[in-house]
Parts: C-alpha cells; structure tokens; sequence
C-alpha cells in the first residue's frame, strides 16, 4: 500500500525595494576588478577588466572640470584589450554575485578614443545567469560608438539566451552627437516584465559645473531620452541579410522563448584596435534576493517535481 500525493504549488518571487541604494565606485584597494560588487569576470580574446585611475591615457575622457569617469580623478573600472594578442575583437561582462528581481542598474560610462577600423560599446546588464559566455542569459542595454563616425553612438538593446545575443539596437533609436573625450554618458536600464526600458543621458561640464543633459532617442517631436522594447521582439528569425528587424516580414516570433525575471546584474564592454570602455559609480536600486531563499526555493521546486511524479505512479 501506498499513500497518493498530489501537490500544487505557485510561486511568486518578490524583490523588497530598497529604501536607499547600493552604489560602487570602485574605490577598493589593489586594482583587482574581483574586489568590487562586479567581481564575477567573463572575458573573452584577451581582455581585461582592471579598477585603476585614468591617468595618463590617451583618448579617455579628459574634462577640465572632472567628470565621474575622467583622467586625473578616483579609480574607476577599466576594460581594455590586450594589445599583444592578434585576435579581431574582445568582450567582457563583470556581474555581482547576488541575484536581483526588478532591479534597476544606473551607470556612468566613458568610452575611450577609437583607433582603426573598430568600435566599443559599453552597456550594462540585468537578470543575467550563466557560468560563462557562452551560457549566459539576460538583457542588455548598451552604448555603441564606432569608427566609421567616432562623433556619434548609437543605444541598443541585446537579449543573450546560452550566450547568444540578438540586438535591435537600430531599429528606432537615432544616432546622437557625441565627444567622448569632453563628456560621459548616464545609462539607466530596468526590466519589468518582459519590457526593457533604458533612459540616457550626456554628462558634461559647463562653466565650471557638471550637468546632465537628456539625450534624444527618438525622430519623434520633443527630447526623448527614454526607450522601450518588449521581450518578444528579440525572438526572431534572420532574413537572409542575417539582420535582425521586428518590422521585417521575414522575421517570425518564436512561441518557445523565455522570460528572464531575475539573476545577477552586470556591466559590459567591447573593445577593439586599443578603445577602451570606463565605469563608475554604479547604483543598483534593488536589495539582493537572499541566497538562503534561492536554496529554500529550489528545495522547494524538487519537492513539488518529487511529489507529481509519486502521483503519477
């Protein structure tokens, strides 16, 4: 004789706002990256994370009146490429160690002089899981200047499933001017069910003072400096350009894709022919979900599994 169980269960995961906010400047002693908040490091051809000053480097930003990321100032997180190394291109991501639920990440970026026939793109990351690169999940929003026209950029999203990023980032959002040796940019990025929004403005110094100037996203009438995305539109199949364009009636919604509604938050750079991306004073307006109730809850999802299948016999 057995005893039948049957068990249904619903969770809800629930992130408790924070009254105030965790913010990193990097300001650890050493230059170890690993001692930060962001001290999960995946880097890829070489490259390097390092939390140092910007002195005495060429092509970074280099305001009279310090800007939060600017040479002669506090430490701040440094990617860079290894020069030594004959490779196209390099990526790196550095993620926290703690897992998040509708978090919100706000950064300020800098992004060095561009050489060559390259590019850099630095952004920042949320609900991100994974051991490594080529399994990471999650959304991005980033940053793009490129050498074809180092006085403008472009903002973008990615969304990366098993380390696989598809980005629309030039679906709507218009190129703005930039001087990336005079300014920085302030990136604000949330997720809230399966819609992304990001919201950017340019940092620069003004007779003396540091102010923040909205950013125009959009072609439509008025300063847009906010964006929004849907989950969804990510899941696409290429044309035969290899492009990704939701507005393309070649491209067909997948109905297998997943939501990602927490994991770890992250910074993330591209660099090549010796740019380099910087980051500081990052803000995460989120409090952790404890580790303790990751374990309580995967516990949780075995018994519920243990228990259908003893039900099932």
């Amino acid at each position: 004789m057995y005893i039948k169980i049957s068990l249904s269960l619903t969770l809800i995961l629930v992130s408790v706002e924070a009254s105030g906010a965790v913010i990193e400047s990097f300001e650890q002693s050493g230059g170890d990256a690993s001692l930060s908040s962001f001290s999960t490091i995946y880097t890829s051809g070489g490259g390097t994370f390092l939390r140092e000053t910007l002195n005495g480097i060429p092509g970074a930003p280099n305001s009279v009146t310090s800007l939060p990321v600017n040479t002669g100032g506090d430490k701040e997180l440094r990617y860079l490429e290894n020069l030594n190394i004959n490779i196209a291109a390099t990526g790196g991501y550095a993620l926290t160690n703690n897992t998040y639920s509708n978090a919100t990440i706000d950064a300020y970026i800098g992004i060095n002089g561009i050489v060559g026939p390259a590019y850099a793109k630095g952004g920042v990351m949320l609900n991100v899981s994974g051991s490594s690169i080529s399994t990471l999940n999650g959304y991005q929003a980033n940053i793009t200047v490129r050498s074809s026209d180092t006085s403008q950029a472009t903002l973008g999203f990615t969304r990366y499933e098993s380390g696989i990023g598809t980005g629309i980032s030039y679906r709507t959002f218009q190129p703005f001017d930039v001087d990336i040796e005079n300014e920085n940019y302030r990136l604000s990025f949330d997720v809230d069910g399966g819609v992304l929004t990001a919201s950017l403005w340019r940092v620069l110094a003004v007779n003396g003072s540091l102010i923040e100037q909205e950013i125009d996203l959009q072609t439509t009438n008025g300063i847009q400096n906010t964006v929004s995305v849907t989950d969804s539109s990510f899941i696409i199949n290429p044309d035969s350009s290899g492009r990704h364009d939701p507005n393309n009636p070649y491209f067909i919604p997948d109905p297998d894709y997943e939501i990602f509604s927490s994991g770890k938050i992250g910074l993330s750079a591209f660099a090549r022919n010796g740019s380099e991306v910087y980051f500081d004073d990052i803000t995460i307006a989120a409090v952790p979900i404890p580790a303790s109730f990751l374990l309580f809850l995967s516990g949780l999802i075995g018994l519920v599994a243990s228990s259908r299948n003893a039900s099932n016999k």
